[in-house]
């Protein structure tokens, strides 16, 4: 299974400001977005897994380069460690040219829908990803 997943967006009209340039609430989204695409195909291929969502605990964005209407953008998660029950990404949204405009790492937890807690990070998915580095904590939510 890939840790890796991408996707090209262009930003659009109702993507900006004022003054031209995509909003931070875009950026936190078309994160979001990605790393629920990648959940969504973990999940497809592993029913197994059960029952989960993976709860943001945790939100790093730097925010490197304006980006404008109109401009194509690559934007890449990659689930980088384990840490405890917290699975951690890196996240990055690059334009067409390979620039770098924003970074981002983002702390999740695996929520159990029906107990409506944090659990443990199942075999399954470690089975599934065996070369994700792992440390264990006390607390999940200081990687």
């Amino acid at each position: 299974m890939d840790r890796d997943e991408m996707m090209w967006y262009t930003v659009g009209w109702n993507d900006v400001d004022a003054l031209g340039h995509m909003t931070s609430s875009r950026y936190a989204g078309l994160y979001d977005d990605i790393r629920w695409q990648w959940v969504r195909k973990v999940k497809d291929a592993a029913p197994e897994l059960g029952e989960f969502i993976p709860v943001v605990v945790e939100a790093h964005i730097l925010y490197k380069r304006e980006l404008s209407m109109g401009t194509k953008i690559a934007v890449h998660t990659h689930l980088d460690r384990t840490h405890g029950k917290a699975l951690i990404f890196k996240q990055e949204i690059r334009t067409a040219e390979g620039i770098v405009a924003s970074t981002a790492e983002y702390v999740t937890l695996l929520l159990d829908i029906k107990a409506r807690r944090a659990v443990a990070i199942p075999d399954a998915f470690r089975r599934l990803f065996p070369d994700v580095p792992s440390t264990h904590a006390t607390s999940a939510a200081k990687p």
